[in-house]
């Protein structure tokens, strides 16, 4: 009975150690000048990414699509700044930005960013 509990003990710590998933950390997302800057921290990705955002403009409660950005990317191991131009209108926007290798999804983030005039 003893040695059950210890195995139900030791599939509960392999499962919660092997819960979620290991993600590239996303360190910041910026939008300055008419490009995306994009921080990302890791040291074991390959050398190429690629980086795909959706780009929605909010009216009122809703969304509408935009753009759709998809680049490959040369990345350098350790924390990296990617930098993707793209020129946004004055107005409110909600961006989803994934970050693939060629097998997986790496990272994802959304966020919403609100551009005013000069």
């Amino acid at each position: 009975m003893r040695s059950h509990c210890f195995l139900m003990i030791g599939v509960c710590i392999a499962c919660l150690l092997s819960a979620g998933c290991m993600t590239t950390g996303i360190d910041e997302i910026s939008y300055e000048e008419h490009a995306f800057h994009i921080t990302i921290d890791e040291s074991m990705l390959p050398e190429e990414v690629i980086v795909q955002i959706i780009i929605f403009s909010m009216q009122g409660f809703h969304q509408v699509e935009e753009d759709l950005i998809i680049q490959t990317m040369s990345i350098q191991p350790g924390t990296d700044t990617l930098t993707i131009p793209h020129t946004l209108e004055e107005g409110t926007y909600k961006f989803h930005l994934f970050v693939f290798t060629e097998e997986k999804r790496i990272a994802g983030r959304i966020f919403r960013l609100t551009l005013e005039g000069e």
